[in-house]
C-alpha cells in the first residue's frame, strides 16, 4: 500500500512538471522576446506582490484560528502561508491544505475535522465574494449567459453550505461505532465549523477576500502592461475570479501545469490570447514559489520538531 502511495505521489509530481514545461514551451516565443530591464522590474514587483499576498493570508489564518479559540504566534503567522505554498508543490492533491492540517494539529492540538469545516468555510466564502464582485462588475464586461450563471452559482455557494450545516435532521443522526457512524460523526464535526460563524465573521473575512482578489488582479494587470499582452484590468479580474474554482480541484502538486493550462483556457474563453493567460500564470506561480522557497524552508526548519513527515503524508488524510 505504501508503495502505491509513493508511486501516486511521484506520478502526480511528474505530471505537473510535464504540464508546466508544456505551458512554458507554449509561451516560449513571448519569453524569448523579454526585455531584461522590464523583466527585472516585473520580477521585483512580482516578488513584492507575492510577499504581501502571503502576509495577508497569514493574517487570515490567524483570525480563523482565533475564531476557533487558538492563537497563532507571530512567527507562524508570517511563515505558515509560505510553507503551505512550498510543500503544496511536493504533496499531491491539496498538499498545502494537508500541510496546514498536520502542522496545526501537531503544534496546537486542533481537531482536524473541526478545522476542516472552518477552512472550507473560508474557501467557499472567498468563492461567494468573487462571484458577487463579478456580478456587480458585469457592466464593465460583455459576459455570456453561461458566465453569469457560473458567477451566480459562485455567489451562492457559501450560503447554501451554511444552510445545509444548519439542517437539524442531520445533526440528530446518531453516530454508532461502525465505520459509517464514525464517518457521520466526522462530517457532523466538520459541518459544525460552518454553523459557528456569525455575521461579523462574514464581513471580516469577506473584506480580506476582496483585498486578495484585488491584489491578484492588479498583479496580473501589471504583468500585462509590463509585457504588452493587451489584457485590460476587467479581463484579468474575471480570469482571477473564474480561476478560484480551480483551487479546490487540484490534480498535481500546487496545481502545477494545470493552473497554467486552465488560465489559458479561461482567457481564451473571455476573448483574449490563450498564450497571454498562460504567460501571466507562469510568471505569478514562479514568483510565488521563488518567495516561498527561502521563507517556507525557514518556517519548516523552525517547526521541524512539531510533526513527522510520515504524519504529513499519511495521517492527516481524512
Amino acid at each position: 500500500m505504501k508503495i502505491l502511495v509513493i508511486i501516486k505521489h511521484w506520478f502526480s509530481l511528474f505530471l505537473g512538471l510535464i504540464l508546466f514545461l508544456g505551458a512554458v514551451y507554449f509561451v516560449s516565443g513571448e519569453l524569448e522576446q523579454l526585455n531584461i530591464q522590464n523583466s527585472i522590474h516585473a520580477a521585483c514587483l512580482g516578488v513584492s506582490y507575492a510577499f504581501f499576498l502571503f502576509l495577508i493570508q497569514g493574517l487570515e489564518l490567524k483570525l480563523l484560528l482565533k475564531r476557533r479559540n487558538f492563537l497563532l504566534d507571530t512567527k507562524d503567522t508570517v511563515t505558515l502561508p509560505f510553507s503551505m505554498n512550498l510543500w503544496g508543490h511536493f504533496i499531491p492533491v491539496q498538499g498545502g491544505f494537508f500541510y496546514f492540517l498536520t502542522f496545526i494539529k501537531s503544534k496546537y492540538g486542533v481537531s482536524i475535522f473541526s478545522l476542516t469545516g472552518a477552512y472550507f468555510w473560508l474557501f467557499f466564502l472567498g468563492l461567494s465574494v468573487d462571484g458577487i464582485m463579478g456580478l456587480m462588475l458585469l457592466v464593465q464586461f460583455q459576459a455570456p449567459y453561461v458566465l453569469i450563471l457560473f458567477l451566480m452559482g459562485m455567489a451562492c455557494s457559501v450560503f447554501v453550505l451554511h444552510a445545509l450545516a444548519g439542517i437539524q435532521h442531520f445533526k440528530d443522526i446518531e453516530a454508532g461505532p461502525s465505520w459509517k457512524g464514525k464517518l457521520i460523526q466526522r462530517i457532523q464535526t466538520a459541518l459544525e465549523g460552518f454553523s459557528q460563524f456569525k455575521a461579523v465573521d462574514y464581513l471580516r473575512f469577506a473584506g480580506i477576500s476582496v483585498l486578495l482578489t484585488a491584489l491578484n488582479s492588479l498583479w496580473g494587470w501589471q504583468i500585462s502592461k509590463e509585457f504588452d499582452l493587451g489584457i485590460d484590468l476587467a479581463g484579468v479580474f474575471y480570469a482571477t475570479v473564474l480561476m478560484r474554482i480551480g483551487l479546490l480541484l487540484k490534480i498535481t502538486p500546487g496545481n502545477l501545469g494545470v493552473l497554467q493550462l486552465g488560465s489559458g483556457a479561461v482567457f481564451s474563453a473571455l476573448g483574449y490570447s490563450a498564450s497571454a493567460g498562460i504567460f501571466i500564470s507562469v510568471w505569478q506561480q514562479a514568483s510565488m514559489l521563488l518567495v516561498s522557497i527561502p521563507i517556507g524552508l525557514a518556517g519548516t526548519w523552525l517547526n521541524r520538531h512539531q510533526f513527522s513527515w510520515k504524519s504529513l503524508f499519511y495521517t492527516t488524510r481524512p
